[in-house]
């Protein structure tokens, strides 16, 4: 249970990273994704398959079938049978990874966006929600309450200045 809650910490972290990078973009009024960007990156290697498996896990708690091919994913590493996953975001996320991890994220992120952001607050995570706000901000669709509370993360998470850090690869 512990190596879920690990890939659930981890996956949160990916997503921060992702709506510091659109919020970005969308604050700045550019598609021109950044050069050393998590949008740039594969993406099996960012939304890990052991990262599907926990969200299954966590998400899927009262089907046995399910738990256990879950658990099997986090303990080899591999992607859940897609198939067992009744959960229509977990399946559609599940396909996505399986389908088109070597693509890159920003090739995927119109149909990741919204069936990660689901399964996110679907667990009462914050980031799945911000996460829709952050396409929908990029996309250009968004209201300023949205833009609003989404440009109020730079302060509260220092997303602008993990954009910094990674401009400049220097720690903070």
């Amino acid at each position: 249970m512990q190596e879920a809650y690990y890939q659930i910490n981890r996956g949160k972290a990916v997503v921060r990273k992702l709506i510091a990078e659109m919020a970005y973009m969308g604050l700045v009024g550019t598609l021109a994704v950044p050069p050393f960007g998590v949008l740039r990156s594969p993406l099996s290697s960012i939304i890990t398959p052991e990262i599907v498996s926990a969200l299954a896990l966590e998400i899927l708690k009262d089907d046995p079938n399910a738990v256990l091919n879950s658990r099997l994913g986090l303990k080899l590493g591999g992607i859940p049978a897609c198939d067992m996953l009744k959960y229509h975001e977990l399946n559609v996320l599940c396909r996505l990874v399986k389908e088109n991890g070597d693509r890159p994220l920003y090739a995927v992120v119109d149909l990741l966006a919204p069936h990660l952001g689901v399964a996110l607050s679907n667990l009462g995570y914050r980031e799945g929600d911000l996460l829709i706000t952050a396409l929908r901000v990029l996309k250009g669709e968004a209201g300023s309450a949205e833009q609003a509370q989404l440009f109020k993360l730079y302060d509260e998470w220092g997303l602008y200045a993990h954009i910094n850090v990674r401009r400049s690869e220097r720690t903070p």
